[in-house]
């Protein structure tokens, strides 16, 4: 009886972590923002880069359109967008 019960146990732990390990790679929703990964603003379309916050149709165009110049880089970006957006931003872009 104690060993089904250390079984039933064991396979509550491992569904739980699975279920919490599924959390941070599940793909992500049109109505979802950005959390746990980065987005390259050089390379991704304009539907993934208004996933990040505070960034919506028209600053995401504008993104698209200076890159299209040229490579986008932190210095860049912060000019583009203005400090503000840039600081909330920064730590889920890459380049």
């Amino acid at each position: 009886m104690e060993e089904k019960r250390n079984i039933l146990i064991f396979l509550l732990i491992i569904i739980v972590a699975l279920y919490f390990m599924s959390k941070k790679t599940a793909p992500i929703g049109d109505e979802e923002k950005i959390t746990d990964m980065r987005i390259n603003l050089n390379e991704d379309s304009s539907e993934i880069i208004q996933r990040l916050p505070f960034i919506g149709e028209k600053k995401a165009e504008k993104i698209i359109k200076a890159r299209e110049k040229e490579i986008l880089t932190p210095r860049s970006l912060k000019k583009l967008l203005g400090e503000k957006t840039f600081s909330k931003i920064s730590s889920k872009v890459g380049y």
